[in-house]
């Protein structure tokens, strides 16, 4: 018993004598766009929405072109694809381009998104960035414990907590003006052995990333409803025109659940005078 007793002491004060490290990865959406720290002064100007509406999907580009990206281009793509399908559920949009990094170059800014709209042909795009830190404590104290045959084993964790957040951010090409923006966010927490560290972040910053990919296309979708209202109701905000060929009306276009309902509506007001009247008969025949 005082054998493990001391073993137990020596696991404390190995404790409390670590270190606390981070670790940070991102890809900057205001490094991209912004990348001498100042912002133009924003004139108020009502963006012309020519509809349907084009759309790219792109993720910005690291600060160096040599920092290693926390998400590989396959990883990228799934994700743009993802963002893709949210925007192809609604008919003011004709199509969704995802484009690949390589086109973009850090701190290319508006000029470089112009380039790129112009390439691909797309008036609207949706720019994605990422922020990942995992914080690695080892002051807290905490403790795994291993039951063997000879009883319980402990050994000194860690505690691991890795923040991630996607954001998806909608600009208008022409105007440069940001249409709405629409966040990813996720918290994993974690013990874990040191020698089991460095397979626990990397198994920690991958499930990061998908948590925030699940909450941002939620999150996308009720910015895409919020949006698809102002479009219809703000003329003070868009001005929407369309391109040729197409129905406005395509924007308020109500969708098959809507359109189910007002027929089981119809059909039971159509029950409910039909004694009288005799739905869609001549009456007192």
């Amino acid at each position: 018993m005082k054998r493990i007793t001391l073993i137990t002491t020596g696991i404390v004060a190995a404790l409390a004598v670590g270190c606390a490290t981070q670790r940070v990865q991102r890809a900057s959406i205001v490094d991209f766009l912004y990348p001498n720290k100042e912002r133009p002064v924003e004139t108020a100007t009502i963006p012309t929405l020519s509809l349907p509406m084009d759309v790219g999907i792109v993720f910005v580009p690291e600060k160096t072109p040599y920092q290693e990206s926390a998400l590989t281009e396959k990883e990228k793509i799934a994700l743009m694809e993802r963002v893709g399908a949210q925007f192809k559920a609604y008919p003011f949009i004709r199509s969704v381009n995802p484009i690949p990094t390589q086109y973009l170059r850090p701190g290319g800014g508006f000029p470089n998104l112009e380039e790129v709209g112009t390439m691909f042909g797309v008036d609207v795009i949706v720019v994605l960035s990422y922020d990942q830190a995992q914080f690695t404590d080892q002051h807290q104290l905490a403790a795994l414990s291993y039951w063997t045959l000879v009883g319980a084993y402990v050994v000194p964790a860690e505690r691991n907590t890795t923040h991630t957040m996607i954001d998806a951010a909608v600009y208008h090409l022409p105007s440069h003006k940001m249409l709405f923006r629409a966040p990813g966010i996720s918290r994993v927490q974690r013990n874990s052995t040191p020698v089991d560290l460095v397979a626990a972040l990397r198994e920690d910053e991958h499930q990061g990333f998908t948590k925030a990919s699940d909450d941002l296309t939620i999150s996308l979708k009720q910015q895409l409803d919020v949006f698809r209202e102002k479009a219809r109701k703000a003329p003070d905000e868009y001005k929407v025109v369309a391109k040729t060929g197409y129905d406005l009306k395509a924007v308020g276009e109500l969708d098959g659940v809507t359109l189910m309902l007002l027929a089981v509506l119809a059909g039971a007001t159509c029950l409910g005078f039909r004694n009288q009247h005799s739905c869609g008969q001549q009456g007192g025949k």
